[in-house]
């Protein structure tokens, strides 16, 4: 269903973009029999418009941007834009929409922009921002069973793609963020803060080079229908987005609200004060190889550690494990 927005048009154009592609593709992979709702944004108005109409219109429970807004500044100090854009996220998350957000694709520097940042759009706090992995399979074309992960980073160069990560400046830690962030800060070379927002929160596959392939028929920027392979952290929101549609439609066969705000649920289920969960290596795919979205000479090096960690959150999920955990522990049959 198209829905227009600030004289957006009402029909999916020959000018749509790859990007639109994508998203759509990521969401109905995840969940074949989903219905799925595009806001098309005109030329006037803001992303903030598109975000409210999803909350005015509140049929929707699961939602993916993968809009980038620039790095924070380096004040500490809230701008206003800031503020109203975490608003609105305050108020998505009021109605029970679980909104995912790319943490970009400039590794430790957002947009490239030269030193060591955060992109706007996914440290504000009531959303859940989404990093990109490389995925390993047990043998390309032959046995393509899960191997193992690592953090998306190119060769370590900021234009080649990296998962956004790190830490905020402007937003303080949020409560659903203590326990992670109190450990993780403690082992060493995380460079978790234990006083700041970390992201991102969770991750999905990114890397261009383990990256999915979907058909594009109209997008004038290619050169001309057929099939291609994309990555980045457009590609990890829209499949967590997806994701979340298998876990209300479980929650829903359970009697149980929609998830709503995904970080309430995520990280109680990861952490408790006592450190990580039992549960935990069982609804999590860890990465923890030392990996980092370091993209920046003489930043900071963010590596992914054991549990969360500021270059790939909490991990990848785990299928049906994690459903289960995000529904009160139970798989509906």
């Amino acid at each position: 269903t198209i829905v227009p927005v600030d004289g957006g048009t009402a029909v999916y154009g020959a000018d749509r973009p790859a990007e639109t592609d994508l998203d759509i593709a990521c969401q109905l992979s995840m969940a074949p029999k989903a219905s799925l709702r595009l806001y098309l944004q005109g030329t006037t108005g803001s992303v903030i418009d598109a975000m409210a109409a999803v909350a005015s219109d509140n049929i929707a429970k699961q939602l993916s941007i993968s809009y980038g807004f620039g790095p924070e500044s380096t004040s500490a100090t809230l701008s206003g834009g800031e503020i109203a854009l975490n608003a609105e996220y305050s108020q998505l998350a009021a109605e029970g929409i679980s909104t995912y957000v790319s943490a970009g694709d400039s590794g430790s520097q957002a947009d490239g922009d030269g030193r060591t940042s955060v992109d706007i759009s996914s440290s504000a706090p009531m959303v859940c921002a989404v990093g990109g992995t490389a995925l390993l399979v047990q043998s390309p074309g032959v046995n393509e069973s899960y191997l193992s992960e690592s953090t998306w980073n190119v060769n370590g160069v900021a234009g080649n793609g990296a998962t956004g990560g790190g830490v905020s400046r402007q937003w303080t830690v949020p409560s659903y963020q203590v326990n992670a962030a109190t450990f993780a800060s403690a082992v060493s070379g995380s460079n978790v803060s234990a006083t700041n927002r970390n992201l991102p929160d969770i991750s999905a596959v990114g890397s261009q080079y383990t990256g999915i392939s979907i058909y594009v028929s109209q997008d004038p920027g290619l050169s001309g229908p057929g099939f291609y392979v994309f990555g980045g952290t457009s590609a990890s929101a829209p499949l967590w987005a997806g994701f979340t549609a298998l876990v209300n439609q479980n929650r829903a066969i359970l009697g149980l609200a929609p998830l709503g705000f995904p970080n309430n649920t995520l990280y109680p289920v990861a952490y408790t004060s006592l450190g990580l969960t039992k549960n935990y290596s069982s609804i999590f795919h860890d990465i923890s190889d030392l990996s980092s979205n370091l993209t920046v000479s003489g930043g900071t090096n963010y590596a992914a550690v054991t549990g969360f960690d500021a270059s790939t959150g909490l991990g990848t999920m785990q299928g049906p494990p994690l459903i289960a955990a995000l529904s009160g522990g139970v798989l509906a049959k």
